[in-house]
């Protein structure tokens, strides 16, 4: 978000509407939003200093008094006051960084929360946001602008201030990039290492909501034109999963819970990976029952479009908590009186090898009882091993020409 003088890249601050051709996406309109060009557009280098003092700087979200130094021009960096623990000790930090890359439509708000939802999972609050814009030549500033206000809005929700990063525009990508370093508060340690055997397994939402939320937003006039969505489902969808992404509301509900041992939020290759790296993480095993997993119809009726696995579909707004036996119930009622659903999906095994999925051959839908193909369909449930997912879903979806395109 700083400027720095660079005569070797001098910027034009005003062009000619049209000039620029698009191939990627949305050609001879406003760059992703769909609007025609009525706006100046940028072209190399950093982001021009009024353009920054106008558009981004009063849209940084939450103002706190820790942060001493912020946004501003020329400077490079943010100083925060770090907060005390009863008795003078400083508060620890958690740090964690993501970028987004697969959306276009909703790219300020995925990088405030998917970011946040990294520090929430280890027990933190999340406090600060550094930020990075990388936007395609000819970017509109208008487009800049709805980003930020995208990125403001997620922050005042979650209460998060955007302390520094940078914005520039370039050749290097053809679609406007976000990429995000997210500093929260430390409340209590944890991480995704601590399940143990016997540890049930609680999935928060359901499965696949990012995935979904991401595929109605780019691919929506796709699924209207093959009859998979009348325009105002497609929409209706939207507004359900508006919200949903984040996970720090039960995030900080499983924290108050002493009997939780691990959390992780499945996010690139979904709920399937997320359970992978949850194991590989603490060394064991698990089993789950597909039963439990909750699929949304909409989200079924993608994947059964598009023959993807909503197993393998970025997930970000669901949770995985393992909780001790003991503590189920009440990680569940704590959870029901927020308004969360969750689901008790399986148990940790010991065996580091065994991670099974269970399989109701009267059920399941046809994707699932495809993976039956060896196994004798009967009455009964069969357990088939989980794979890890070598790739998301999404790319599947996002690569593949659309009906206009073909």
């Amino acid at each position: 978000l700083s400027l720095c003088c660079d005569t070797r890249r001098q910027l034009m601050l005003f062009r000619v509407p049209g000039l620029f051709s698009f191939t990627s996406f949305n050609c001879r309109k406003n760059l992703f939003f769909g609007r025609q060009r009525r706006f100046s557009t940028f072209t190399s280098g950093k982001v021009p200093p009024h353009i920054l003092s106008s558009i981004v700087f009063p849209l940084c979200g939450t103002h706190q008094s820790s942060v001493v130094v912020g946004p501003s021009l020329g400077i490079d960096g943010a100083v925060i006051s770090p907060s005390l623990l009863t008795g003078g000790a400083v508060r620890p930090l958690v740090v964690s960084a993501d970028p987004i890359t697969g959306s276009v439509q909703d790219l300020g708000r995925l990088v405030v929360h998917v970011n946040a939802n990294d520090v929430a999972v280890m027990g933190a609050k999340p406090s600060y946001l550094m930020l990075t814009l990388l936007l395609p030549i000819g970017t509109d500033f208008s487009d800049l602008k709805v980003i930020m206000k995208q990125v403001n809005e997620a922050c005042l929700e979650l209460g998060v201030s955007v302390i520094g990063g940078h914005t520039e525009v370039t050749s290097a990508v053809n679609q406007p990039v976000a990429a995000g370093t997210m500093i929260g508060d430390l409340l209590r340690p944890v991480t995704a290492a601590g399940a143990r055997e016997g540890d049930h397994i609680v999935l928060t939402k359901g499965t696949a909501l990012e995935g979904t939320s991401i595929i109605v937003s780019e691919r929506g006039q796709e699924l209207i034109t093959k009859g998979i969505f009348s325009s105002s489902e497609i929409d209706q969808i939207k507004k359900e999963l508006y919200t949903q992404i984040s996970v720090v509301p039960e995030a900080q509900i499983a924290i108050t819970v002493p009997s939780i041992t691990a959390m992780h939020d499945p996010t690139e290759g979904g709920i399937a990976n997320g359970l992978h790296e949850l194991a590989e993480a603490s060394k064991v095993g698990f089993t789950i029952n597909h039963q439990f997993l909750h699929i949304r119809e909409d989200t079924q009726k993608i994947c059964d479009y598009y023959k993807i696995n909503p197993l393998n579909l970025i997930s970000s707004g669901s949770l995985l908590i393992t909780v001790n036996p003991s503590g189920v119930q009440e990680l569940l009622q704590k959870l029901k009186d927020a308004g969360i659903n969750a689901y008790d999906i399986g148990r940790v095994t010991s065996n580091e090898l065994e991670k099974n999925l269970l399989i109701n051959t009267t059920t399941s839908t046809p994707f699932m009882l495809s993976l039956l193909s060896n196994l004798e369909k009967d009455n009964t449930t069969k357990n088939v091993p989980l794979i890890r997912p070598p790739q998301d879903d999404l790319w599947h979806v996002l690569t593949k020409k659309t009906t206009s395109e073909n």
